[in-house]
């Protein structure tokens, strides 16, 4: 366990958080946090999302799925690793739950990512974030990630509803030279 504090811990904002792997049982619950955070910012779930389905075989060969969760076993955050090759992986599904944010954990859960790529011998690791996804971007930013520039998405399929949508159909791709 945890103590995380983040930016108001004066004000009595300490939660303890356990950050261990995935384990059979948890696909509800990130299937939840990530419906709501896709939500949170005008997004809707969908095809896309397939690979929470198999959590196993997406993620967990070279790769890894780390589960933030508070004392009392809510899951408030996850991330994950994909292999792509023998030298590269992907920074996946990295989620926080609002009420939860700017305490650290996605801080945390980023790093157990990267000490993971480190320790399974990757190179790189690239990542991607929608441009409506201000505190992912920030955090990523601050990691000194490097941007590799944008790719345009159809919107149409992800968005539900135009009002409440900030995303403008670009991902932000970055990548981390894990060995420089």
């Amino acid at each position: 366990m945890f103590l995380t504090c983040g930016d108001n811990y004066r004000q009595g904002s300490c939660v303890m958080v356990r950050y261990r792997p995935y384990r059979d049982g948890d696909e509800d619950g990130v299937k939840e946090l990530n419906s709501s955070i896709l939500e949170e910012h005008g997004f809707r779930t969908g095809r896309w999302d397939s690979d929470l389905d198999s959590i196993g075989e997406t993620y967990l060969t070279g790769g890894c799925f780390w589960i933030a969760e508070s004392a009392d076993d809510q899951i408030i955050g996850t991330a994950a690793i994909r292999r792509i090759s023998s030298s590269e992986a992907e920074l996946k599904r990295l989620r926080v739950r609002k009420d939860q944010r700017r305490r650290g954990i996605g801080t945390r859960l980023l790093d157990l990512c990267i000490s993971f790529c480190r320790k399974e011998g990757y190179e790189r690791l690239v990542l991607d974030t929608a441009s409506a996804f201000e505190d992912a971007i920030s955090l990523y930013e601050g990691k000194v990630v490097v941007f590799d520039g944008t790719k345009r998405m159809d919107i149409d399929e992800a968005i539900s509803s135009t009002l409440r949508a900030k995303w403008d159909g670009r991902l932000l791709l970055y990548h981390l030279d894990l060995f420089t």
